[in-house]
């Protein structure tokens, strides 16, 4: 008989790869919360306030009290969310199947799975007092890419690949198709969790589509310092005229993405 969170008679590693998977959905929001939240901060001329991304926020937790704690938390977090990606992309929980469409998800999974590997390994260098590297790499890592054979044309499929995520997540926000992976909820909180939830997940989808277009642009000019990441590209909203305001409604939809990811540590249907 199905509970609301695993299944009895599931195996101790099945149970706890549930709890991973719900870890990691909560050290997701936590994070993404926390970026919009030094957003905001920024984009109304506070203290503290700035434009970055997982990794900044993260290195920002450090300046805080009980930092450490909750950067380990943050770190674990993450390591559950790898765990949890890379599970979903090899052993295919979720039936997406071996057609084409099928294997695009599944490595899907597998790439979200290498990007937040290296935000927990980031979290973890610090925790352990090591030179853990600059917060945003991403202009020196599209550098590598393109020093290597064929690497301009790997930075525009790249590119074009957060472009097509972007996209994707749009249709996903308005076809609010994010539900059916719900446990059943109240229907006050299933309401203002839809709403928050498309906010949110169209938010990122806008970031995804800036960042996307900016490793097209670096590969059209063979110009890595062109490239953005999640931080960058707030720093452009804020450089455009009414800056300070298209700063702050991204803010406040990254926050509601950290919440939708928070529902999902609690109500996401997760059965290994």
């Amino acid at each position: 008989m199905q509970t609301s969170n695993t299944i009895d008679g599931q195996s101790g590693a099945a149970r706890a790869l549930v709890v991973a998977a719900r870890a990691g959905y909560f050290a997701k929001g936590f994070l993404y919360a926390g970026i919009g939240v030094l957003a905001g901060l920024a984009a109304f001329g506070r203290a503290g306030g700035q434009t970055t991304g997982i990794k900044g926020t993260l290195q920002e937790l450090t300046t805080h009290s009980f930092g450490s704690t909750l950067l380990g938390l943050a770190a674990a977090g993450l390591a559950g969310h790898v765990l949890w990606r890379f599970y979903q992309a090899i052993a295919d929980p979720a039936r997406k199947g071996t057609d084409p469409k099928g294997l695009l998800l599944r490595s899907g999974f597998a790439v979200s799975g290498l990007a937040y590997a290296s935000a927990a390994l980031f979290a973890f260098r610090i925790l352990l007092g090591q030179a853990a590297g600059s917060s945003d790499e991403t202009s020196s890592q599209t550098a590598t890419l393109m020093s290597r054979p064929g690497g301009v044309w790997l930075v525009a499929l790249v590119g074009i690949g957060f472009i097509g995520v972007g996209l994707y997540q749009f249709y996903r926000a308005y076809r609010a198709s994010f539900e059916d992976k719900w446990l059943p909820m109240p229907n006050d909180l299933q309401c203002w969790a839809t709403r928050l939830s498309r906010l949110g997940i169209a938010t990122r989808a806008i970031v995804f589509l800036m960042s996307g277009g900016f490793l097209v642009l670096a590969a059209w000019r063979s110009d890595p310092g062109a490239a953005r990441g999640i931080g960058g590209a707030l720093a452009e909203l804020a450089a455009q005229p009414h800056g300070r305001y298209l700063l702050g409604a991204a803010a406040a939809g990254l926050i509601c993405y950290g919440v939708y990811c928070a529902l999902n540590g609690r109500y996401r249907r997760i059965q290994p």
